[in-house]
């Protein structure tokens, strides 16, 4: 009798993995996003990252690296587990956290220069009663 069931060879199971890779659109895009950060991350200037806190350039970029690759399993992981949503959120949660943060600044800021203005007014005005 003839087994049918055959072995997968590891080529295939190699090819069916980047396929699920290549169809997990947040490792998609963390990819294209990580290549342009390694890329801008080559024309970084000294000032720029003694304020960061680096030594040297070569540094800096390994920094980079390491975090891109963390990053990168864990998107790849969440994928392979078909964790799609989560993989979404933990793509876009950096992001959205940052549109808020501006929009918190902005308010604060707009809001305290109003106070000042409101400030500055009261300071200028007469209360005095004189008629």
């Amino acid at each position: 009798m003839e087994n049918l069931s055959t072995p997968i060879n590891t080529a295939t199971q190699s090819s069916l993995s980047l396929n699920k890779m290549f169809n997990c659109w947040p490792v998609i895009i963390y990819s294209i996003c990580s290549l342009i950060t390694i890329v801008t991350s080559l024309f970084v200037t000294k000032e720029q990252l003694k304020n960061q806190g680096f030594n040297s350039k070569i540094l800096y970029i390994i920094v980079n690296i390491i975090s891109i690759i963390i990053g990168y399993l864990i998107l790849y992981m969440l994928c392979k587990h078909q964790y799609y949503k989560t993989a979404w959120v933990v793509l876009l949660l950096p992001i959205f956290l940052t549109i808020l943060t501006f929009i918190l600044l902005f308010s604060l800021g707009f809001a305290t220069g109003v106070a000042i203005v409101a400030k500055n007014k009261l300071k200028n005005m007469d209360f005095s009663n004189s008629e």
